[in-house]
């Protein structure tokens, strides 16, 4: 069953910025994180902390938002991606 083991992403600590906001770290919420799970910014991966199965943070840097727009954010475990979260850059 696949759902016992696919990480679910609940709440991010903020889902917009300003652009041009320096480097900053994003804390995210969800279940079935496990060590090792990796936050992925529209598919790429972030350096990301585990925190616990429920807690993750990661570094959103500066480069990432420089322009306005919206971002998909999900987590990825080994063999398993969570759904997604918008995560909009504003003027």
């Amino acid at each position: 069953n696949l759902t016992k083991l696919t990480p679910t992403l609940t709440t991010l600590s903020t889902e917009t910025t300003s652009v041009g906001v320096p480097t900053f770290t994003l804390t995210l919420t969800g279940e079935k994180f496990t060590v090792g799970t990796i936050v992925q910014w529209n598919g790429q991966p972030l350096p990301t902390t585990y925190i616990s199965s429920t807690q993750l943070e990661c570094t959103i840097d500066a480069n990432l938002v420089q322009t306005p727009s919206v971002n998909s954010i999900s987590v990825k475990t080994v063999s398993y991606s969570s759904n997604t979260k918008q995560f909009s850059v504003t003027q």
